[in-house]
């Protein structure tokens, strides 16, 4: 299904869509209760491309291509999974909020590469994902040119509930 860059427009304005390219933690529907659509710009058009559900993280391309492996160590569903309860992420962590009450809202992406979290390994890496996802962006200069931004260049501890599993550096020489 295409929709144009016009409708997507018009939909972000009135509050049915959002931009999600900058990434955040999702809040709204599970898989099991119809999940949240997702779809992703294609030069002048954006494609449906899935569905993901409440308490994913997104990490935005700049985290998703200078972190990939220790985005790919989180999102170990067989580590992770297990009885889920829905909680309330503390004050400072990005919010994807598309919970409405006539029908949910549903995110959007631009061309570049971003990675989705599952709910369960989101939980217990929530605060490091969230500062993975915002200590580094990129910024789009041309049709196939992106600068680098690093918003924060200090170590990121990686804990996983209370576990200590070690440091990530950000070194802007990456």
């Amino acid at each position: 299904m295409k929709l144009s860059l016009e409708q997507m427009e018009e939909y972000v304005n009135n509050g049915r869509a959002i931009d999600a390219t900058m990434g955040g933690l999702i809040l709204g529907r599970s898989h099991d209760d119809g999940g949240i659509y997702f779809w992703v710009k294609k030069g002048n058009y954006y494609s449906l491309e899935g569905e993901v559900e409440g308490y994913e993280y997104i990490l935005n391309f700049g985290a998703t291509d200078f972190f990939e492996e220790s985005s790919k160590r989180f999102h170990q569903y067989e580590k992770h999974k297990g009885d889920f309860e829905e909680y309330f992420p503390i004050s400072h962590i990005k919010i994807l909020d598309t919970r409405r009450e006539i029908e949910p809202k549903f995110l959007l992406f631009d061309d570049n590469k971003f990675s989705i979290i599952n709910k369960f390994s989101a939980k217990g890496y929530l605060e490091t994902i969230d500062k993975m996802n915002k200590a580094i962006t990129y910024k789009i200069i041309g049709d196939n040119l992106a600068e680098r931004i690093f918003h924060n260049t200090d170590q990121i501890e990686i804990k996983f509930y209370d576990e200590l599993e070690g440091f990530v550096q950000i070194n802007q020489s990456n």
